[in-house]
Parts: structure tokens; sequence; C-alpha cells
């Protein structure tokens, strides 16, 4: 029998073995085919036969059979489903909602379509805004920007309240305080890090936009830090008064953001604990002069009414390493 007889009852249907065993199985086989041959063994004994196959080279199942052996052996699932104009609204709703990253991912991709191309119903597309608001709110589930770009749509499209609207921005940012002691070269000092998850829509804007290029709902926040103790002695560059104040403005594009900042103490620090606090204030801004400002790294114009406004109190812990 030649080795590539074997090899092809091995169907996937039948497959209680992992891939590295069914590589070493096929090791095996093109050794014992090359000892045959030298020996004249079996088939290997017919010259016609010898003339025409060369003995240990034996070929591979088909490269769709290759692949779904190669899923198998590594306990990885098929590819995701994928979904067109005749999947049925309600099956592309419940999927879009579920937890099963790229399913969702497709569903909602083509609930996108739809909605870009008018062929979606008020109710599906009334439904798609609540689900995205209601896993916006909620920090610990995987935020799908596909989301935020069909709440982005229905602005455009004048189908959000001003409710809905306000809601939005205010749950575009979640906020994360992260103290340390910064090992700078020479110059340890203790880092606030400021970081937000943004949660909105795929923003393909440019930073800065001409009037006629505006249409969708342009986020912008704005960052404003003051009162930074350290042991409740004001750090020397955030001093508590009206110069001590800090701002800074980012478009909202999705992802992560951070800000970093070093802080000076104002007064020794022993190692070990140590107490910082301060207050932190972002505004969501809506609109292109906030959105071009924050381009341009420029202020933000005053008079510009935030549609949300989210206070912390900055509260936490450093431990100071020794020197």
């Amino acid at each position: 029998m030649a080795g590539d007889s074997m090899m092809t009852i091995l169907r996937f249907e039948d497959l209680y073995i992992t891939g590295q065993r069914l590589w070493a199985f096929r090791k095996k086989v093109a050794a014992a085919e090359r000892e045959a041959a030298a020996a004249n063994k079996g088939i290997w004994a017919d010259p016609d036969f010898k003339r025409t196959n060369q003995p240990g080279k034996i070929f591979y199942p088909g490269m769709e059979a290759l692949a779904r052996f190669e899923r198998a052996a590594a306990n990885t699932p098929d590819p995701p489903p994928t979904y067109d104009a005749k999947t049925p609204e309600e099956k592309l709703l419940r999927i879009a909602d579920g937890d099963d990253n790229a399913a969702s991912y497709n569903a909602l991709t083509e609930l996108v379509r739809r909605a870009e191309v008018g062929s979606i119903t008020a109710n599906a597309f009334n439904q798609l805004i609540f689900q995205g608001l209601e896993r916006q709110s909620e920090p610990l589930r995987v935020w799908r920007e596909l989301f935020g770009s069909l709440i982005e749509l229905a602005f455009q499209q004048g189908r959000l309240s001003a409710y809905q609207v306000e809601r939005y921005a205010r749950q575009a940012i979640i906020p994360r305080l992260e103290t340390s002691w910064a090992k700078k070269p020479n110059h340890p000092q203790p880092l606030l890090a400021i970081g937000s998850e943004i949660r909105v829509g795929q923003v393909k804007a440019r930073s800065v936009l001409k009037d006629n290029q505006a249409g969708k709902l342009l986020l912008t926040a704005s960052y404003r830090l003051w009162q930074v103790q350290i042991d409740g002695v004001p750090t020397n560059n955030f001093k508590a008064n009206k110069q001590g104040l800090k701002t800074w403005s980012r478009q909202l594009r999705g992802g992560t953001q951070t800000r970093q900042f070093h802080l000076e103490p104002g007064q020794a620090l022993a190692p070990g604990l140590h107490t910082l606090n301060g207050k932190l204030e972002v505004r969501i801004l809506k609109g292109l002069e906030a959105w071009n400002a924050a381009g341009r790294a420029r202020k933000i114009p005053d008079g510009i009414k935030p549609l949300a406004i989210l206070r912390l109190e900055i509260d936490s812990l450093f431990n100071k390493v020794g020197e």
C-alpha cells in the first residue's frame, strides 16, 4: 500500500487526534515507505510503480481539509457567520447585542449598511439606539464602535431626542486615574496618569474641518485639572489658585486617550505611602468650533454650552520607593 492512500482516509469527520499527531503519523508513513522501497517490498517491488512514484513523498490533504484540521487541532472556532440583505432583522438585532465579538461585528456591519441605505425599519433602528446606549453605559462590556456609528447616523437623520444625545455624550468617556512613583532618570517624581476609554462611533472626520464638511455629531472633551495636592500640600506645578488650573482638550475618536503629569511635591517626601488629591472636570462639547479648536491645539472658545459634565474627585495613594 502507498502512503498516500493511508493519508486520504484521514477525514475531518474521523478526526480524533491533534494536528501534531497527524503530522507525526505522516512522517512515520513516509519513513516506512522509503524503507519498503529500498528493500523492494510490497508494491515497491514493481519497477513500473517505482519509476512513476517517489518514495517518502506523501501528499497532504486538500487545502480546505488541511485548514479544517489546523483549526480543530488548535481548538479554534470556524470562521464567524456572515450576513446579507436576506438575513432577518430580528436575527441581526439579537446577534448584534450578543457577546460573540466576530458575529456581533458582522451583524452590526449589515445593520449599518441597511441604515445608511434606508432599508431598516424604524422599530429596528430604535432598538439599535437603545442597545447601543445601554452597552455604552456598562463599563465591563466590550464597546462596539459600530453601535456608535449607528447612533451618530440616527443623529444626522434627526432620530435622536435631546435626552439621547446628552446621554450618548455623557457616556462617551470612562475616565481612569492612576498614580505611581515615576522612575524618571535622576529625578523621580509622583506621576498622575489620566486615561480615558472613548466610546463613540468610527470617526473619520479630519482634525480641522470647514463649515461645509461638518454634518456629524462631532464630540470634543475639555479637561480641567486643579487643586492637586500631595499629603494635603499643593504641588508646585498645580497651585490651588486661578493660575493653577490645567486645561486641555481632545477630539473623541475612539480607543483610549492618556495624559500624564509629573508632579512636583510642595515638600520633601519620605519613602512610603502618600496621598494624592485633586479635582478633575471633563466637559463634553458638540460641534465644529470645539472640534477645530482641539484639532489646532487651541483654547476652546468661551460660550459653548457643554452637552454633559463629568466631575471626579482624585483620591488615591502612591508608594515612594527608597532612593
